[in-house]
Parts: C-alpha cells; structure tokens; sequence
C-alpha cells in the first residue's frame, strides 16, 4: 500500500453514456485501485456533468468502508487539464502525507497494477538524478495509436505547459535557498501555493469539494 500517494481521477462522462456503462467503467477504472492506494487518498474530480454524478458517486461509496475518497465537484466543464489542476489542488491540501502524484482515467484505460512499478520508477529516477523538484514517470507509448492526432497532441502541449508552470513556480519559490534541488521541499511549496492561491475564475466555472473531511470552502468562485 502506497501511503505517500495520491491518485487523481478527472471523472467525466458524456450525457448520452447510459448510466449502467458509466457505472462499469468508472468500477473498472477503480475496482483494483484499492490493493496499492487507500481510498482516503483518491481525489476524483467530477468535471461539469450533473447527469453522472450520482453514477459516479454510487460507485464510489462501494468503497467507503475502506475510506473515503476526496471528491472534487466542479460545476462547469473545464476539461481534463482542468480537472487534472483542481485535482493537484485538493491532493496537496487534503492527502496527510502527500508525496506524490499519480494521474489516472476515469475509464479503466489505465492499469491500477501499474503504480508499483512507477513508485519503484520514480524512487530509481530520483536517487539518479539528485532528488530534483520535480519528476515526471511514465505515459503512452504512443499517444496518437490510442487517441488520434488532435487529441494527443493537445494532451503533449497541455502537458508541457503544466510541468513547465510548476519548475517556474517552484524555481520562484527556491530563490534564496542554499539547496534549491532538493525534491522534499517540492509538495510543501506546492502545498503552501495551494492553499494561498485564493478565489480565481482562470479555469472557469466554480468548485466544490466534499471528502472525508466535509464540506469545504470553494476552490473557484
């Protein structure tokens, strides 16, 4: 069990998905997630569909004896990249003992059985390259085979701007220190960021989270 890890989930389900498919693939997508990550430290961010929030909630109180997983409710679409920021938002101030990310679909697209290696990845790419601040570990082979030129091109560049943001801030943030790399100062500065950032309407629409702690204050507004 991965107790230092978070799991986002950006959650969003077309109107037209009948309600039985929705509920299998968001059961698939977290039916084994449960042997390697707690519950308690999944961030599902429901992107904007009203009409599949009750699908997606229904299963996710399958879990709730093992935990209760952090929900993040948006009230307008902002996408996936979006949803990934709000879900990065509410791991770092929600998730106790946070120290690192992992993104997964809401379809069953992405293998729970896979974390292990990539924590085992991510801990060999760290002792190799000086515990920078920040690592990026796996992705699709190929993007384009799985989901067409436009959208897998737009999935590079959203990723490139997202990690580019992030060594800025982070960069920003290490001025003055006398060890500016070293990698456990990474979620506290991105953690304080967090909690700092304020009401924005950047990514449009407005937030509200719900999880094991409550309902709590808004994101955006």
């Amino acid at each position: 069990m991965h107790s230092d890890l978070a799991v986002i989930i950006p959650t969003y389900f077309g109107r037209d998905t009948p309600p039985e498919l929705r509920r299998r693939l968001m059961r698939d997508a977290v039916c084994d997630l449960g042997l390697f990550v707690a519950p308690s430290n999944w961030v599902v961010v429901l992107d904007g569909a009203p009409w599949a929030r009750g699908d997606v909630l229904s299963v996710l109180d399958e879990v709730r004896n093992s935990g209760k997983p952090v929900v993040v409710d948006v009230e307008t679409n902002i996408g996936k990249g979006g949803a990934v920021v709000a879900g990065i938002r509410a791991a770092l101030e929600e998730v106790s003992g946070c120290a690192a990310l992992a993104v997964m679909d809401c379809d069953g697209d992405h293998s729970a059985h896979d974390l292990t290696h990539l924590v085992e990845l991510l801990a060999q790419v760290r002792a190799y390259t000086g515990r920078p601040l920040v690592e990026v570990v796996g992705r699709r082979i190929d993007r384009h085979g799985c989901l067409g030129f436009i959208r897998a091109e737009l999935e590079g560049v959203t990723s490139r701007v997202t990690f580019a943001s992030l060594r800025f801030a982070l960069a920003r943030e290490a001025q003055g220190s006398s060890h500016p790399h070293q990698s456990d100062r990474l979620i506290p500065a991105l953690r304080a960021r967090a909690r700092s950032a304020g009401p924005r309407r950047d990514l449009g629409g407005s937030v509200r989270r719900t999880g094991s702690r409550g309902r709590l204050p808004r994101l955006y507004s």
